[in-house]
């Protein structure tokens, strides 16, 4: 397996800085394509996590190596949500679309939740960016998605 160069990772970000950026709209349809990616993962798992990954995405876990390959995302992301008492949750707090509509990040904070019968704990949490590139069908796919702890 072939793993990425950091210059073929910052390609697409350094694309969204040169071709500038879109209005609101299309911020507003990426932060809605990141709330569904976050929505549907709780819901669903790993299915629902790999449902808003690219063919050829790469994932960047925390404290873990590159993992490039989309069927080895599906074992890291379905181990890490395999405790049915635990939710990983996200919230975006900015969306950026390049001009050319085509490529875009989101960034914000997420937290893994642990469910109790009477309240709902915090058991880690951090930030993270996810950079998003539109499929020939017109939607929102995952092409790159990183995140790392906060201590507190």
């Amino acid at each position: 397996m072939r793993l990425p160069s950091l210059r073929t990772m910052a390609g697409p970000a350094a694309l969204l800085l040169a071709a500038g950026c879109s209005g609101p709209d299309q911020r507003d349809a990426l932060r809605a394509a990141d709330l569904e990616f976050e929505r549907a993962t709780a819901a669903r798992g790993a299915d629902g996590w790999m449902a808003h990954f690219a063919g050829d995405a790469v994932w960047l876990p925390d404290g873990a190596r590159i993992v490039a390959d989309t069927a080895q995302v599906r074992v890291a992301i379905a181990r890490l949500l395999a405790d049915s008492a635990v939710r990983l949750r996200w919230r975006p707090e900015h969306a950026e679309v390049a001009r050319s509509r085509d490529l875009g990040y989101t960034y914000g904070y997420w937290r893994l939740v642990r469910l109790a019968a009477a309240d709902s704990q915090v058991v880690a949490r951090g930030k993270y960016v996810t950079i998003w590139r539109r499929a020939p069908t017109g939607e929102w796919k995952v092409a790159l998605d990183a995140g790392n702890s906060v201590r507190e």
